[in-house]
């Protein structure tokens, strides 16, 4: 996982566009593996569970196309506050997943 070593190092805002793409990649991959746990859970009958993975991969998702569009040349990650968005707020990640 190439993100959690860049993260280490650079602040959000400093990563470049193929930073950005790569945490894409990653975030992305680790959304698609969430729902698919979420799915055997939800399968077995644990479906609190279920839910919780649920919302946890949409959150990924949300982070992941943020970084998506960053990589194309957006800036998001520029925005004061977007450090908060992407590694701290649950509610705002909830709130974006939902609408």
């Amino acid at each position: 996982m190439i993100f959690k070593f860049i993260t280490m190092k650079k602040n959000l805002n400093e990563l470049t566009d193929q930073e950005c793409f790569e945490f894409y990649i990653e975030t992305m991959e680790t959304s698609k593996q969430k729902w698919r746990s979420a799915k055997l859970l939800a399968n077995s009958e644990d479906y609190g569970s279920a839910i919780n993975t649920m919302i946890i991969s949409m959150e990924e998702l949300v982070k992941s196309m943020v970084m998506f569009f960053d990589s194309k040349g957006f800036e998001f990650r520029t925005v004061k506050g977007m450090h908060i968005i992407m590694g701290q707020s649950h509610s705002i990640r909830h709130f974006i997943g939902f609408a």
